[in-house]
Order: structure tokens, then sequence, then C-alpha cells
């Protein structure tokens, strides 16, 4: 009887813990976001100079970019409040964490934007050459990485970084990953903190 009682606990611990968990990432095409054409629309952040994170013996390098989803920049936010934060990975560190914290609006099964997480890809470099992205392999890379969240965290956890081809200066080279957040007020939104482990 006590075994059942603390299994019951355990399962009503992880329903109403507000985790979420997959063993692999969706991925999203760049070109879901826009195109070179209507670049004003969708470019709300362009791509940052480039940030080196460390910890724990680790080292990776980190290029940011943010978008509007739903192409309506409109003076410095997304006027829909969806917006994606998409970041540019490269490491020779194997087993690595990422996690980003104090999101705001994040829910993995959002109905605003889908999927609301995962691995951009270049998928029509013709129509979209102006955005960070991950010029995939065969597989896709995207089965490999493990996820987990809550409402203001998502971790990412990447068992190596492949070296994938190099894209146009805009869409860089390495493994980038993104979360789409939804904010009840376009303005102000906030920026997450980015951490290795």
């Amino acid at each position: 009887m006590l075994k059942k009682l603390w299994l019951g606990f355990a399962i009503i611990g992880v329903a109403f813990s507000g985790t979420f968990v997959s063993a692999a990432v969706p991925t999203r095409g760049s070109s879901e976001n826009g195109g070179d054409s209507n670049v004003a629309l969708w470019k709300l952040l362009a791509r940052s100079h480039q940030m080196t994170l460390t910890n724990n013996g680790k080292k990776v390098t980190v290029d940011r970019e943010f978008v509007c989803a739903e192409q309506d920049v409109d003076t410095g936010a997304c006027d829909s409040g969806n917006y994606l934060y998409i970041f540019q990975l490269n490491s020779a560190s194997k087993n690595v964490t990422v996690s980003f914290a104090h999101l705001t609006g994040f829910d993995p099964n959002s109905q605003f934007i889908s999927p609301s997480y995962g691995m951009m890809v270049c998928d029509n470099d013709a129509f979209n050459s102006l955005e960070l992205c991950t010029h995939d392999t065969k597989p896709s890379f995207s089965s490999k990485i493990g996820f987990t969240s809550s409402s203001s965290e998502t971790t990412f956890t990447v068992p190596y970084f492949p070296k994938f081809k190099a894209g146009s200066t805009e869409q860089g080279q390495g493994l980038t990953l993104f979360i789409g957040i939804h904010e009840t007020s376009p303005v102000p939104f906030t920026y997450p903190v980015i951490v290795i482990r």
C-alpha cells in the first residue's frame, strides 16, 4: 500500500511541476520567418557581436538575433507579441547543457508560435539568406538534442557540435537554436539570460 501511495505522489509531482521533457527537438525553417525582400518586417535585432561563454572547462561561442515571428516589426517591438530568440552556437566541448533563463511567455505547446523551440534550419537560401540558421545534416542533428523547460527557463542538451556547412555571412555557421515566446503586451520584451554547464 505504501509503495502505491508513493507512486501516486511521484506522478502528481511530475504532473504539477510544470516541466516539459523531449528527447529530440523540432526544426523550423528560416523561410517561415520571412524573406530577404521583407527583412525590415521580421528582423527586430540584428546579429550580435559574438560572445564567449565558459563554465566548468567548457567553452561555447554565441551569436544572437531576435526576430518577429509574424513579420510585424513596429518601432522596436513585434506587434503580435510573438518573438523568436535565435542563438547560433559553436564549440569543441562535448555534452554541453545550454539554458535560457528569465523567459516570460514561453510555452512548449504554444498556440501562437509552432514550434516554440528547436533548431533553426536554412531551408531556402534563395528566399531567406539574412537570418542565423544551420545548414543541417542528414538525418537531422535535431534528433540528438535533448530539451526540458519550465515556464521561465529552457534547457537544450547538446552531445557535441558538428562542423556544419557555412551559410551566407548573415546565416553564419554553427548549431542554431531558437525559443519562441508570446508576450501579452508587445513591449517591453525581456532578454533571456544564457548559461552553459
